[in-house]
């Protein structure tokens, strides 16, 4: 994966349709490894209230976020469907949240 694709998915994970969605989304960075074709997503919140048991009721659902919102972009970036995904969330306050 080039960097220009990594950087094209930064900015759609960051965008205002993405975090009008997900309000409780302060920004996402996001990191490739070519050893194991995984795209990473670390998702910081605006907020402390979201916890690993209630990510759903607060509305956050991170599965869907990367594997929905964000991967129904790749065909048009060249990126393959083969490609891994993975998410770490943390909380306003830098904690770990949980990840997947």
């Amino acid at each position: 994966m080039e960097e220009y694709q990594i950087e094209a998915i930064r900015k759609i994970a960051n965008s205002e349709f993405i975090l009008s969605i997900y309000p409780m989304i302060d920004n996402i960075k996001v990191s490739y490894s070519p050893d194991n074709n995984l795209l990473t997503f670390l998702i910081y919140l605006n907020t402390n209230d979201i916890n690993g048991r209630n990510t759903y009721d607060k509305g956050l659902d991170t599965h869907y976020l990367v594997e929905y919102h964000i991967r129904k972009f790749f065909p048009y970036l060249g990126i393959s469907d083969l490609v891994l995904s993975s998410a770490v969330v943390y909380n306003k306050s830098g904690k770990y949240v949980y990840h997947w």
